[in-house]
């Protein structure tokens, strides 16, 4: 044979021990490039315990265990997961080392905004919505919003009113806080342009257990349930109308409770605008 034995016991290249392969087992019980112990892979294991680049130790994913317990482009010895891989699911974005999400992954799901390990959201998000500026670590806004002042369109945590909208004072487009404004009244009567507290009003509660954009607690929208029971865009907890009844009792936008007229009944006995209490006069 063209490649036997030689006078230490070991094989000559390309014979291994107990068959024709080309590259079998050497004297020290390793393989060669390219064979591997039981069976025909081309990359198998070495003498120490490790795996040569490209395998793991349990499956054909590219990226081993290294002999010091390390993974190359892979796993860490410490159970955190590389760019582009999440311990159960096969997620470009997993978790990394100390328990955090990169950028648009939560805990749970495959929804594109979670939670940070600091409790934090990524970029644009709210604790308790999908609203484009949420609330940092430290108590303070994105998007050069403080914490008790002046965001546009929603309340902010210290039950101020962001953006010329006082409680009691002069609304625009000439509403005061009680009477016959043209869009009912709310439970605080501080809803601005007649939504109600659970609809579809463009500006929504902030971190106060409100719902930005109106959406449902549960459903097939794209940033699903929040941790703390809000709602995202444009769904209420109960039912699939756009505007249902607020949790005071009264009707968003111009609903009237046993009709169809664009605007009816406040909460406080009042009528919008041009409605009289019996008739159907605009």
């Amino acid at each position: 044979r063209p490649c036997g034995r030689s006078n230490d016991g070991t094989r000559p290249y390309g014979r291994s021990k107990i068959g024709t392969r080309p590259c079998g087992i050497s004297n020290d019980g390793t393989r060669p490039y390219g064979s591997s112990k039981v069976g025909s892979r081309p990359r198998g294991r070495s003498n120490d315990g490790t795996r040569p680049y490209g395998r793991s130790k349990v499956g054909t994913r590219p990226w081993g265990r290294s002999n010091d317990e390390t993974r190359p482009y892979g796993r860490s010895n410490d159970g955190s997961r590389p760019y582009g891989r999440s311990k159960v699911e096969t997620r470009l974005r997993g978790r990394s080392n100390d328990g955090t999400r990169p950028y648009g992954r939560s805990k749970v799901g495959t929804r594109p905004c979670g939670r940070s390990n600091d409790a934090t959201r990524p970029y644009g998000r709210l604790k308790v919505g999908t609203r484009p500026w949420g609330r940092s670590n430290d108590e303070t806004r994105s998007d050069g919003r403080s914490k008790d002042g002046t965001r546009p369109y929603g309340r902010s945590n210290d039950g101020s009113r962001p953006y010329v909208r006082s409680k009691v004072g002069t609304w625009p487009y000439g509403r005061s806080k009680i009477g016959t404004r043209p869009w009912g009244r709310s439970n605080d009567a501080t809803r601005p342009y007649g939504r109600s507290k659970i609809g579809t009003r463009p500006w929504g509660r902030s971190n106060d257990a409100t719902r930005p954009y109106g959406r449902s607690k549960v459903g097939t929208r794209p940033c699903g349930r929040s941790n703390d029971g809000t709602r995202p865009y444009g769904r209420s907890k109960v039912g699939t109308r756009l505007r249902g009844r607020s949790n005071d009792g009264t009707r968003p936008y111009g609903r009237s409770k046993v009709g169809t007229r664009l605007r009816g009944r406040s909460n406080d006995g009042t009528r919008p605008y041009g409605r009289s209490k019996i008739g159907t006069r605009p």
